[in-house]
């Protein structure tokens, strides 16, 4: 059973926790930005990956990273 629902979509949830970060897909919300950066993630554990990335400068930064933090 899915009784969290996005309406914007259809999407449904079973957890309260998945329907926000889904949420977080439509309206482009990045609560977890990278202080060396300034990435901004969706997800905690996507900022806490993107981090390992850093070498001491900001030039090391993976793409695909980028790429979630932009949808």
């Amino acid at each position: 059973e899915k009784p969290y629902k996005w309406d914007d979509c259809g999407a449904g949830f079973s957890q309260c926790n998945n329907l926000v970060r889904h949420k977080q897909i439509h309206t482009g919300e990045q609560p977890y930005k990278c202080d060396d950066c300034g990435v901004g993630f969706s997800q905690r554990g996507r900022l806490e990956k993107h981090k390992g990335t850093h070498t001491g400068n900001c030039t090391n930064v993976n793409i695909r990273d980028l790429e979630f933090s932009f949808k």
